[in-house]
C-alpha cells in the first residue's frame, strides 16, 4: 500500500509541475544555505521552508541545481500530520494531505557536496514549485539560495620578484600573490670602526633574499685615563690614535669633619684616572647640637640659651593632654582629660578639649588604622576609638647596633661595641664594630719601609725580606769580587780536610 501511495504522490508531483497553476491562494517556498563560501569537497545544508495563503491538498519542490558543481548527499522532511511526506533525490520534496490544509513552517532539509571537479564561481541553489487543492492548480514559487566556490589555496613557496618583493603561486587555481621582503635583524660582514664603516647583510626570512647595509662609524675604543698632571688627565683610542684630555674629575670623601675646634681633613679622588689629594678643612666655630633645647655643645660644652617652641595642637594619650615642644618634646600645660557626655550607640566619650576618645561608643566595632604606631615593645595598628591593638610585631632591626626599625621607622639608641685592635683594608686603618663592622677612627695608612706605622699592614706591592732572600742578595752582591774567589777557597780546603 505505501509503495503504492508512493507511486501515485510521484504522479502527481510530476503532474503539478506540468500543469500551470489557476487557482485562487498560493504557496511560498525558500531555500537558505547553511554557508555561502564553500570549497571543493564541502558538504553544506540546505533548509526549506513553506509558507501558504490557501489551503491546498497537495504541494512539492523539485531540486535546481548544477549537476556539474554539486551532488546530493542525504535529505529528509520536516511535515506532520500529512497523508504522505517524502524525499527523493532526484525528485525533491512531495507532500500529500487527506484533506485541505494551510502549509507553514520547515518543510524539510537536504545536504549537497561540492565536487572536487567543480569550477570556482557563484551558483543558486533552488527548485521548482508547485501545488494543488483537489483538482485545482494553486500558485507555488520558490526562492533559491547562492553559495560561492572558492579555491582553498595551497600556496608554494615564496620567490624573489625584485629588491622589495616576492611571491607566491597557489598550485590548485595558478593565483599569485605578491608581499614586501620581511628582512631580518641582519649579520654583521665587516665590522666598523672610528676610520672605517662596516658591512651588514640582511635576509628575507620568506624567500632567503639578501641585501647589504652599510653600518655606519663606530665610536673611539679609548684606553684608560692616565695623569698628565695635577689638573688633568688623558687617554687615547686604540685604533686611530686620537688622544683626548680632560680636567680631573674629583670625588670627595670626609676623612674627618670639622667642628668648633678642631680642623677636618676630606680626601679627593679622580673617578677617571685615580689620582688622589687630601685638602685640611679648617675648624668652622660651629658649634654642635643635637636639636633647638640643647644648651650645650656636642664638641666643646659651650653652652647657649635656649626657650622651647611649643606646638599649638594637643598631643595626648589617655591620661591627658598637653602642648609638645617641636624640639624636644617638652610637654607644658599637662592636664587630665575633660570628659564629654556618657557614650551612646553611635557616638564615643570624648574629651571636650582635645578630642581624645575616653570610652568608645556602645555599639563599637574596631576600626583600625591604616599607620602603625608603637613602643620599646613592638609596632601594631591601633584602634581610631579605643586602645585595642591590631597585627602586634616585634620591630624590624638588622642587628643589635642598628637604631631605627625597617618597619614603622621607630627609633632606639644604641652603642656600638669597638674593638680594641686595629682592623685594615688596602687604603685606611680603623676599629671595627664587634657587633656590625661598622668604621670608627678611620685614616689612611702611614707607611714606613712598606709597613704602617700604625695597624702593621704592608705597603700594596711590598715583600718583604726573608733569610733565604737576604742570602741570595748576599751572594749576588758578592758575585765579581774577591769576595766571591775567598767563599769558593774557603769551601775547597773544608772539603780536602774532610776528604783527609
Amino acid at each position: 500500500m505505501k509503495k503504492l501511495l508512493s507511486f501515485l504522490l510521484s504522479i502527481c508531483l510530476i503532474y503539478l509541475l506540468t500543469v500551470p497553476a489557476h487557482a485562487a491562494g498560493s504557496v511560498s517556498m525558500k531555500v537558505s544555505a547553511s554557508s555561502s563560501t564553500l570549497h571543493r569537497g564541502d558538504t553544506v545544508t540546505f533548509t526549506v521552508s513553506v509558507s501558504g495563503s490557501g489551503a491546498v491538498t497537495q504541494y512539492g519542490l523539485q531540486l535546481k541545481f548544477d549537476s556539474s558543481v554539486f551532488e546530493v548527499v542525504s535529505g529528509s522532511h520536516s511535515v506532520s500530520g500529512a497523508q504522505f511526506a517524502e524525499f527523493n533525490p532526484s525528485r525533491g520534496f512531495a507532500v500529500l494531505y487527506g484533506s485541505a490544509t494551510t502549509p507553514s513552517g520547515k518543510l524539510g532539509t537536504f545536504t549537497l557536496r561540492v565536487k572536487d571537479s567543480a569550477p570556482f564561481g557563484s551558483y543558486t541553489v533552488s527548485g521548482n514549485a508547485s501545488a494543488k487543492n483537489g483538482t485545482e492548480n494553486v500558485s507555488a514559487s520558490a526562492s533559491g539560495a547562492t553559495v560561492t566556490v572558492e579555491c582553498k589555496h595551497s600556496f608554494g613557496s615564496w620567490s624573489k620578484v625584485d629588491g622589495s618583493n616576492h611571491k607566491h603561486t597557489c598550485s590548485i587555481c595558478g593565483k599569485e600573490e605578491s608581499a614586501a621582503h620581511t628582512w631580518n635583524s641582519g649579520t654583521v660582514t665587516k665590522p666598523a670602526d672610528c676610520q672605517n664603516t662596516g658591512e651588514k647583510q640582511l635576509t628575507c626570512t620568506a624567500c632567503g633574499d639578501t641585501r647589504t647595509e652599510t653600518v655606519p662609524l663606530a665610536d673611539h675604543k679609548y684606553s684608560a685615563w692616565t695623569k698628565v698632571d695635577d689638573d688633568k688627565h688623558t687617554h687615547a683610542c686604540s685604533v686611530c690614535g686620537k688622544e683626548e684630555t680632560a680636567g680631573h674629575t674629583w670625588k670627595s670623601t670626609v676623612i674627618k669633619a670639622a667642628n668648633c675646634i678642631s680642623d677636618g681633613e676630606t680626601k679627593y679622588t679622580c673617578s677617571g684616572c685615580g689620582l688622589s689629594r687630601t685638602e685640611t678643612v679648617k675648624k668652622n666655630g660651629v658649634h654642635t647640637y643635637d636639636h633647638g633645647c640643647d644648651n650645650d655643645c656636642n664638641v666643646c660644652g659651650a653652652t647657649r640659651t635656649t626657650s622651647h617652641k611649643y606646638s599649638t595642637d594637643w598631643d595626648s594619650d589617655k591620661s591627658g593632654h598637653w602642648h609638645a615642644c617641636v624640639h624636644c618634646g617638652d610637654k607644658q600645660a599637662a592636664v587630665s582629660h575633660i570628659p564629654g557626655p556618657e557614650p551612646t550607640d553611635d557616638d564615643p566619650q570624648t574629651c571636650t578639649a582635645c578630642g581624645y576618645i575616653l570610652k568608645p561608643s556602645l555599639r563599637h566595632e574596631h576600626v583600625y588604622g591604616d599607620k602603625l604606631t608603637g613602643d620599646e615593645n613592638g609596632h601594631w595598628y591601633p584602634c581610631e576609638q579605643c586602645t585595642d591593638q591590631k597585627d602586634f610585631a616585634a620591630h624590624d632591626f638588622a642587628n643589635d647596633c642598628d637604631t631605627k626599625c625597617e618597619t614603622c621607622g621607630y627609633e632606639r639608641v644604641t652603642e656600638h661595641v669597638w674593638g680594641t685592635e686595629w682592623s685594615y683594608d688596602e687604603a685606611s686603618h680603623f676599629h671595627a664594630c664587634t657587633v656590625c663592622g661598622e668604621k670608627n677612627d678611620e685614616a689612611e695608612h702611614d707607611f714606613r719601609r712598606g709597613v704602617c706605622k700604625i695597624c702593621a699592614a704592608a705597603e700594596p706591592g711590598y715583600v718583604p725580606y726573608t733569610m733565604p732572600t737576604a742570602l741570595a742578595m748576599l751572594i749576588g752582591a758578592a758575585v765579581g769580587s774577591g769576595v766571591t774567589a775567598a767563599i769558593f777557597l774557603l769551601v775547597g780546603k773544608k772539603k780536602k780536610k774532610n776528604a783527609a
